[in-house]
């Protein structure tokens, strides 16, 4: 029993889901054709101390250089974000570091 807790696209063709798996880390899941298929993803996560439930918050592809941004929320369980890279579409995540949620609790 897997519970979708995230879906955020860059544009009408790209996008990420997150589900919540029972006992086990959460899934990534990406589609190119606008949510017809979907492909699992491998996010390279660093492990901490504390929850690790991290939901999709946000996709951004930048239209000038093609780079990727991926942000990932612990929605009501913490205040962490998780923000990961690709300089194209076809490279690999990177992991580029924690973010804080707002101070207004938005995001």
């Amino acid at each position: 029993n897997r519970l979708l807790n995230g879906v955020t696209f860059a544009d009408r063709m790209h996008g990420i889901l997150s589900l919540d798996v029972p006992n086990a880390e959460p899934e990534y899941w990406y589609t190119e054709d606008g949510g017809a298929t979907f492909t699992q993803l491998e996010l390279p996560l660093p492990e901490f101390e504390g929850t690790y439930y991290f939901k999709a918050d946000s996709l951004r592809i930048d239209p000038e250089d093609e780079s990727w941004t991926l942000t990932l929320g612990q929605g009501n369980y913490g205040q962490r974000k998780a923000v990961l890279t690709k300089t194209t579409a076809e490279s690999g995540w990177t992991y580029a570091g924690w973010g804080e949620k707002p101070a207004s609790g938005l995001g």
